[in-house]
């Protein structure tokens, strides 16, 4: 069975909606490491930087998914043997 384009570009929001919430709660943990010496600045800076390039990673895919959807590639033409050189009697 084959996926629809559609539910590929709804998983892909998905995905995205979850890491933008795991950078907000780095965001906000991060506010808080000023006040809290419990929570490691440093890491939740990098949880931050990570999140942040899975959300452009998932924006790049998105794209071209709906692009794809949007504007399929025409199906390749069928090349006859005899035009390829194959099979040819000599």
């Amino acid at each position: 069975m084959r996926r629809s384009g559609l539910a590929l570009l709804i998983e892909l929001e998905a995905l995205r909606l979850g890491a933008q919430g795991k950078a907000a709660l780095w965001r906000g943990l991060l506010a808080a490491s000023a006040q809290d010496a419990r929570l490691d600045a440093d890491r939740l800076e990098e949880l931050l930087r990570r999140a942040e390039r899975q959300i452009k990673t998932l924006d790049v895919l998105h794209s071209r998914a709906a692009t794809a959807l949007l504007f399929p590639a025409p199906p390749p033409e069928p090349t006859s043997t005899a035009a390829a050189g194959t099979n040819t009697p000599t």
